[in-house]
């Protein structure tokens, strides 16, 4: 008995020796690196700090690491002005397939999701045309995107008939003047159909797409296609626009308006040209005015 009381004592010395070790530890740690975390030391723990990872408080680029201000919606809009660039300098040709997702991602330094987004701009800006599973290809220039886009664009801002009529004097007063100095035969034979055409109109819609058409082909004429592109951006305002006053004035007016363009341009009379069509379009703004007096007036 008086040996198991001894052992039993002895083991009560060795753990109460422990304690007094384990809390002069914990009393030099806290004075000498602060507040001791549990797992940093111990008996049976592990002796290794645990050392917290320490991060930039800024984004990284996806290709050098190195710092930069902005996110995913710049890098998206470089790519995308980069890639625009390279279609239209001619890098990539109309009907070439552009290089795949993961070969642009890394020539540009950007994930693969920066790339696709980029491409729906490009799709957007009627550049490529994209099908499930297969590579992005170069759309050929078309301008149907642009021009209903800014058609949209000036009626969403409420321009006038007679706004318009104010674009179109020196407009296409300037294109009558040019279409006299150098429209060739195959020109002049086209004017001179297209107001046979109007002439021996039955429906007002026959009447208008005659009208329409030769102010077209003086545009051609000049051989500037910024004229044409223009004229087919306005193109829905101008059919209006006869429609009006076509219906108000008949065709006659329109017809001896087109005949006075038409001999001064095949007399190569460029300022001729340019009054003609000065006087054509005053009268369709005459027009325009009194229709709208009337609309005015018969309003309560």
């Amino acid at each position: 008995m008086r040996s198991s009381g001894a052992r039993l004592a002895n083991n009560s010395l060795v753990r109460r020796k422990r304690w007094l070790t384990w809390f002069a530890i914990l009393s030099y740690k806290s004075k000498s690196t602060g507040p001791v975390k549990s797992g940093e030391c111990g008996f049976g723990m592990n002796h290794k700090r645990n050392r917290p990872r320490t991060k930039s408080s800024e984004p990284r680029t996806e290709k050098s690491g190195k710092s930069r201000t902005g996110g995913r919606p710049d890098r998206v809009a470089t790519v995308l002005k980069q890639l625009t660039h390279e279609i239209i300098s001619g890098q990539f040709a109309p009907g070439t397939a552009l290089p795949p997702e993961g070969e642009l991602a890394k020539s540009h330094g950007v994930s693969r999701t920066v790339i696709r987004e980029a491409m729906r701009g490009l799709r957007a800006h009627g550049l490529v045309e994209m099908s499930q599973g297969k590579p992005a290809r170069v759309r050929p220039p078309d301008p149907k995107a642009a021009i209903a886009s800014l058609e949209m664009l000036l009626r969403r801002n409420r321009a006038s008939l007679l706004n318009l009529m104010e674009v179109r004097r020196p407009l296409e007063s300037e294109i009558a003047a040019l279409a006299a100095e150098r429209a060739n035969d195959e020109h002049l034979r086209q004017l001179e159909h297209t107001i046979h055409e109007l002439a021996a109109a039955s429906t007002s819609e026959q009447r208008i797409e005659a009208d329409v058409k030769f102010h077209r082909v003086l545009g051609e004429a000049t051989g500037n296609p910024v004229f044409v592109l223009l004229l087919e951006t306005l193109a829905g305002f101008l059919r209006e626009s006869r429609q009006k006053t076509l219906a108000h004035s008949g065709v006659d007016l329109a017809l001896q308006g087109h005949r006075a363009v038409l001999e001064a341009v095949c007399s190569r009379d460029s300022n001729k040209a340019r009054e003609a069509m000065l006087e054509h379009l005053r009268r369709a703004a005459r027009d325009l005015h009194q229709l709208r007096t009337k609309a005015t007036q018969r309003r309560p």
